[in-house]
């Protein structure tokens, strides 16, 4: 697949979008920088990127307010217990 665009075909790929709009304008994240984050990045920001507090940065989209889905709940686990300070956001949307 060299040279081609990975397309995501997900569900929440509106998330994607927003994810997007939220590094750019709110952490100054470059447009090569994101290109730079690979899809299956644990974090959607590392915190080498990440020029506002240097945290590694986990973004999740969501309607509904009880609840926040992730894919991997022991990621996050291990990223709590890492001894590195993280940060969650939660973009909570109406339809």
């Amino acid at each position: 697949m060299e040279g081609q665009t990975q397309q995501r075909k997900e569900v929440q790929g509106h998330g994607f979008s927003w994810e997007k709009e939220l590094l750019r304008n709110v952490y100054g994240v470059t447009e090569a920088d994101i290109k730079s984050i690979r899809y299956t990045s644990k974090m959607d920001l590392p915190a080498a990127l990440n020029t506002l507090d240097h945290c590694d940065l986990s973004i999740k989209t969501s309607c509904s307010p009880n609840a926040v889905c992730m894919a991997d709940c022991l990621r996050i686990y291990d990223a709590v217990h890492s001894g590195n300070p993280f940060h969650m956001v939660h973009i909570l949307y109406t339809r």
